[in-house]
Order: structure tokens, then C-alpha cells, then sequence
């Protein structure tokens, strides 16, 4: 974990040295941009997200964006589960008992926008009005133990708490 920090941050610093001023040109055909980061809060559970951004001018005025990212997270539990299922095995039917206990919840989420602009070029001041679209694709997944299974020959030889209502 400390090889990948002190790497992120040769690549900021990197990315970050002082180059020769360019001017802002609304003419220019396009920009980009990338966002990582790692989360430092009180919460061990969190992970980073990672975020690319691209930029480019149709005509003078108007331009489109385009972001596409990631984001890993995850949560501690301790949740014990308790289920059934039928089982047919050369014409028999066998009811399961089922335990596992949820040790981990975790979100894969993949955020995509595009968007266009439009600016007002002035002289001093250039106001612009934005319009963008976003939508977020999540992957959840739960993390749990080995299962503990009873096979039981009838419904009503299941324990209760294995019943659903």
C-alpha cells in the first residue's frame, strides 16, 4: 500500500511541475483531465476512485464532455443467514438447511456522463450554460463464509427458523 502512494504521488508531482504557461484558448481542440484518489477518512472499509475527463471543441462555441470513472467500496458485517431450498435427487426431494454468515458487502460503481456546452465568448467575462447527462452502473456483491447445510426429508422436519413465511 505505501509503494502505491508514494507512486500516485511521483505521478502528481510529475503531472504538476511547473511547464511553460498555456494560454486558454477557447480555440484549442480539446482538453482531458484524470482524478484519483484514495480515501484517508476514519473508515478502514473505503476504497479510491479513479476518474478520466475528456474535452473537445466542435466549433468555436460549443463543446462536448465526456467522463467516464470508478469507484470500489465496501462495508464490514456480520449478518448470519439462515434459508431453505429444495433439492431433487433421482426422484427424491430433499429440503437443505441453509447458514452462512455476511462478512462483507462491497459496491463496484462505474459513473458515465457526457455533456455539451455552450459559451458566450466576451471579451472580459465568458459565461456558459452546461447540460449534461449521467448515469451510474453498480456491481454490488456480498462476501460471506462456507455454508452450513442440513438435508432434511420433508418441509416440516426443517427447524423454524430455517421457514420462510
Amino acid at each position: 500500500m505505501k509503494i502505491l502512494i508514494v507512486i500516485f504521488v511521483l505521478i502528481i508531482v510529475n503531472l504538476s511541475y511547473p511547464k511553460a504557461i498555456l494560454k486558454n484558448d477557447l480555440n484549442s481542440i480539446h482538453h482531458y483531465g484524470i482524478y484519483a484518489g484514495i480515501n484517508f477518512n476514519y473508515l478502514p472499509d473505503m476504497g479510491g476512485n479513479f476518474q478520466l475527463e475528456y474535452n473537445f471543441h466542435l466549433i468555436k462555441n460549443i463543446s462536448i464532455d465526456l467522463a467516464i470513472g470508478y469507484t470500489k467500496s465496501y462495508k464490514a458485517r456480520s449478518n448470519l443467514v439462515k434459508t431453505n431450498y429444495r433439492v431433487l435427487d433421482k426422484n427424491n426431494i430433499y429440503y437443505m438447511a441453509d447458514s452462512y454468515i455476511i462478512s462483507e458487502e462491497g459496491y463496484d460503481k462505474f459513473p458515465v456522463s457526457i455533456g455539451a456546452q455552450y459559451t458566450f465568448i466576451k471579451r472580459i467575462l465568458s459565461p456558459y450554460i452546461k447540460i449534461s447527462v449521467s448515469s451510474n452502473f453498480i456491481n454490488a456483491k456480498t462476501y460471506h463464509s462456507h455454508s452450513f447445510i442440513t438435508a432434511y426429508s420433508s418441509y416440516n422436519d426443517l427447524p423454524n427458523e430455517y421457514k420462510t413465511p
